[in-house]
Protein backbone atom coordinates (compact mmCIF):
# COMPACT_ATOMS: atom_id res chain seq x y z
CA UNK A 1 0.00 0.00 0.00
CA UNK A 2 1.29 3.36 -1.06
CA UNK A 3 1.01 6.40 1.16
CA UNK A 4 -1.03 7.83 -2.24
CA UNK A 5 -3.52 5.16 -1.56
CA UNK A 6 -3.67 6.23 2.21
CA UNK A 7 -4.07 9.82 1.40
CA UNK A 8 -6.97 8.81 -1.41
CA UNK A 9 -8.68 6.55 1.35
CA UNK A 10 -8.79 9.14 3.61
CA UNK A 11 -10.04 11.66 1.60
CA UNK A 12 -12.89 9.35 0.13
CA UNK A 13 -14.12 9.30 4.06
CA UNK A 14 -13.62 13.22 4.44
CA UNK A 15 -15.67 12.93 1.23
CA UNK A 16 -18.53 11.13 2.66
CA UNK A 17 -18.62 13.55 6.10
CA UNK A 18 -20.48 16.05 3.87
CA UNK A 19 -18.42 18.97 4.37
CA UNK A 20 -17.11 20.13 1.44
CA UNK A 21 -14.56 22.78 2.51
CA UNK A 22 -13.31 20.50 4.73
CA UNK A 23 -12.68 18.12 1.48
CA UNK A 24 -11.00 20.51 -0.23
CA UNK A 25 -8.53 22.32 2.19
CA UNK A 26 -7.42 18.38 2.69
CA UNK A 27 -7.98 17.44 -1.22
CA UNK A 28 -4.91 20.46 -2.08
CA UNK A 29 -2.79 19.80 0.70
CA UNK A 30 -2.53 16.18 0.06
CA UNK A 31 -2.50 16.79 -3.22
CA UNK A 32 0.91 18.70 -2.78
CA UNK A 33 2.23 16.21 -0.16
CA UNK A 34 1.53 13.26 -2.58
CA UNK A 35 2.07 14.71 -6.29
CA UNK A 36 4.74 17.39 -5.49
CA UNK A 37 2.60 19.89 -7.49
CA UNK A 38 0.91 22.91 -6.31
CA UNK A 39 -2.90 22.70 -6.29
CA UNK A 40 -4.04 25.06 -9.09
CA UNK A 41 -3.04 20.90 -10.44
CA UNK A 42 -5.66 19.60 -8.68
CA UNK A 43 -7.87 17.91 -11.29
CA UNK A 44 -11.87 19.82 -11.36
CA UNK A 45 -14.88 17.72 -12.77
CA UNK A 46 -15.77 18.75 -16.69
CA UNK A 47 -12.58 20.98 -16.47
CA UNK A 48 -9.68 20.08 -19.13
CA UNK A 49 -6.55 18.70 -16.73
CA UNK A 50 -3.64 21.00 -17.08
CA UNK A 51 -0.22 19.64 -18.04
CA UNK A 52 2.23 21.14 -15.88
CA UNK A 53 5.74 21.68 -16.44
CA UNK A 54 9.00 19.82 -14.75
CA UNK A 55 9.45 23.78 -13.13
CA UNK A 56 5.82 23.49 -11.63
CA UNK A 57 6.66 20.63 -9.40
CA UNK A 58 7.42 21.79 -5.89
CA UNK A 59 9.32 18.49 -5.07
CA UNK A 60 9.43 15.16 -5.97
CA UNK A 61 6.01 14.01 -4.08
CA UNK A 62 5.49 10.92 -1.46
CA UNK A 63 2.90 9.22 -2.70
CA UNK A 64 4.58 6.74 -4.68
CA UNK A 65 6.20 5.47 -1.50
CA UNK A 66 5.19 2.59 0.39
CA UNK A 67 3.66 3.56 4.18
CA UNK A 68 6.61 1.70 5.81
CA UNK A 69 9.45 3.78 3.94
CA UNK A 70 7.70 6.99 4.95
CA UNK A 71 9.66 8.48 7.08
CA UNK A 72 9.97 12.06 9.34
CA UNK A 73 12.54 13.14 6.94
CA UNK A 74 9.70 13.00 4.20
CA UNK A 75 7.82 15.10 6.45
CA UNK A 76 10.47 17.49 6.87
CA UNK A 77 11.93 17.86 3.49
CA UNK A 78 8.10 18.49 2.52
CA UNK A 79 7.52 21.30 5.49
CA UNK A 80 10.51 22.65 4.09
CA UNK A 81 9.29 23.16 0.95
CA UNK A 82 8.21 26.78 0.01
CA UNK A 83 4.53 27.05 -1.37
CA UNK A 84 3.76 28.92 -4.54
CA UNK A 85 2.29 32.20 -4.70
CA UNK A 86 3.74 33.42 -1.93
CA UNK A 87 6.29 36.11 -2.12
CA UNK A 88 8.69 35.79 -0.50
CA UNK A 89 8.38 32.20 -0.09
CA UNK A 90 7.54 30.73 3.79
CA UNK A 91 7.81 27.10 4.27
CA UNK A 92 4.83 25.34 5.39
CA UNK A 93 6.16 24.89 8.99
CA UNK A 94 6.50 28.69 9.64
CA UNK A 95 2.88 29.03 7.94
CA UNK A 96 -0.21 29.80 10.56
CA UNK A 97 -2.72 27.10 10.82
CA UNK A 98 -5.76 29.36 12.05
CA UNK A 99 -6.76 31.32 14.65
Amino acid sequence: MTVFDVCTAYLAKVADSGAPSTFESRQRTLFDFTIGLPSRFVPKPGKEEKKPKRSDYLHDGFGKLSVPKLKPLHLDKWLQAPPVGREPAEPRSKQSSGP
